[in-house]
């Protein structure tokens, strides 16, 4: 926080439906670059790991195991990114 002044990012994925672990890598470069940038928050659309579109797929366990495994590896990616938050 720089004079009451907070700086933010917005990431704008650009993302396959259904590939987590292709959207999973985008997300990762989107935090380390904001990172980069000297953000302090990012933020990202909802269900921007499996994409909106997904319908009947939500509720199948395979795809949200998916979904998990990708969530799990943003978050291993980005352990070394200390400063900066993710919403």
């Amino acid at each position: 926080m720089n004079n009451g002044f907070l700086k933010v990012a917005a990431g704008v994925p650009c993302i396959q439906i259904v590939d987590c672990d292709k959207n999973a890598q985008v997300i990762i470069d989107l935090i380390k670059q904001a990172n980069t940038q000297n953000a302090e928050v990012i933020a990202l659309p909802e269900l921007c790991i499996c994409g909106y579109t997904c319908a009947d797929l939500f509720t199948q366990p395979y795809f949200i195991q998916k979904c998990e495994n990708a969530v799990n590896e943003v978050i291993k990616s980005t352990k070394t990114v200390h400063s900066l938050n993710i919403i």
